[in-house]
């Protein structure tokens, strides 16, 4: 929670100062791109996805066997 919040207040102290002294971004979507992109992505999220979920199952596997404090060593 902390961590998002200083995060959003970094990127937008950071995009006044980009408006203020650089240029003004112009945001436009251009379809094919965007398509193209997403398309290029996707292996990449799904890859990410099933990393996490690989290396956290033995913390799921373990917390119904063994309880919330076993896991609490273990993590640590």
């Amino acid at each position: 929670g902390v961590s998002i919040a200083a995060n959003l207040v970094s990127a937008t102290a950071l995009g006044l100062l980009m408006v203020r002294h650089c240029f003004r971004p112009h945001l436009e979507w251009d379809r094919p791109t965007g398509k193209w992109m997403l398309g290029t992505s996707f292996p990449l999220m799904i890859n990410l996805m099933l990393a996490t979920i690989f290396f956290r199952i033995d913390v799921l596997l373990l917390k119904p066997m063994r309880g919330d404090t076993v896991v609490g060593y273990y993590s640590a």
